[in-house]
C-alpha cells in the first residue's frame, strides 16, 4: 500500500531575464512513501530537498509528473483538504509559533497521514536533538504516523528513519536502507569530500564521519596545532 507518491515528477524555478545562471530544477523524481514508515531526504544544499517539500504540500506545482496522496493526485484536492492531511513544521518555526516541539504529538489526531519535517533538530543541542529523535520514533511506532523528515544530519537520519532518498543536483541519486545509501564511495561524490562510514554499536546503524584533513602544507611541515584539556594550545610535531 502506497501513502504518497512522486510519479516523474520535474520543477524548475524561473529566473530572472537578465540572470545568466541556470534555474535550478528539479527532475525526473520517483519514489513511494508507505504507511507507518519514516523516510528521511538527504542531499548537499540546493539538491531539491525543500522544493520537494514544497511540491508535495501545493505550495509549488510540478512542470510535469503527477504526486499521489492515497492514490488521488494531489491536483485535484482542495489545499485546505490536503492540509487536513498533512502536517508540514517547517525549518524556521517563529517563536509565536502555536505549539512547542512536545505538542506534536496532537499533530497526529484529525485525520492527519503524513507528517513533514524540514531540518527539524537544526538549532538544537545534542540533548534537544536526544529529545527530537525520541519524539519521531514514539509518534511513527505508537500512534502509526508516517514521517518524511529532510535533514542535512546524516546519522539522525540513519538513526530514525526506515529508508533514504538521497538527492543531488535536484536528481534521485538513491533509495534504499541507510545501511545502502550511506555508502562512502557514493557520499564521497555527491557532497564532494571523504567520508568514513562506521557502524553504531549499540544500534546497528550507520555513523557518517568526516575525514578532517590538514592542508598540505601543514601536513608536509608535520605543524599544527591541538588543544589540550585546560584549553591551552600547543604545537604539534610527527
Amino acid at each position: 500500500m502506497t501513502l504518497a507518491e512522486f510519479r516523474d515528477v520535474s520543477f524548475a524555478y524561473e529566473m530572472p531575464t537578465e540572470s545568466r545562471a541556470r534555474p535550478f530544477a528539479l527532475r525526473d523524481v520517483s519514489f513511494a512513501i508507505t504507511p507507518a514508515e519514516i523516510i528521511g531526504v538527504i542531499g548537499p544544499n540546493s539538491s531539491g530537498k525543500t522544493t520537494l517539500i514544497r511540491l508535495l504540500t501545493r505550495v509549488l506545482e510540478p512542470a510535469s509528473g503527477e504526486i499521489r496522496l492515497e492514490g488521488v493526485p494531489i491536483g485535484r484536492m482542495s489545499r485546505t483538504n490536503l492540509a487536513r492531511r498533512v502536517a508540514v513544521v517547517p525549518q524556521g518555526i517563529l517563536p509565536q509559533f502555536p505549539f512547542t516541539v512536545g505538542e506534536l504529538e496532537h499533530l497526529s489526531g484529525g485525520g492527519r497521514q503524513l507528517l513533514v519535517l524540514d531540518e527539524p533538530t537544526v538549532h538544537l543541542d545534542l540533548r534537544h536533538q536526544v529529545e527530537a529523535a525520541a519524539l519521531l520514533r514514539r509518534l511513527n511506532r505508537e500512534r502509526g504516523m508516517t514521517v518524511l523528515l529532510v535533514s542535512h544530519d546524516l546519522n539522525l537520519a540513519a538513526e530514525v528513519c526506515d529508508r533514504l532518498l538521497l538527492l543531488n543536483g535536484g536528481r534521485p541519486t538513491a533509495i534504499g536502507p541507510p545501511a545502502a545509501v550511506l555508502d562512502e564511495a557514493l557520499l564521497a561524490s555527491v557532497f564532494g569530500c571523504a567520508v568514513l562510514v562506521d557502524k553504531n554499536e549499540a544500534t546497528g546503524r550507520p555513523v557518517v564521519r568526516l575525514t578532517w584533513r590538514t592542508d598540505s602544507a601543514e601536513a608536509e611541515s608535520g605543524r599544527g596545532t591541538t588543544v589540550r584539556p585546560g584549553g591551552k594550545e600547543v604545537g604539534e610535531t610527527r
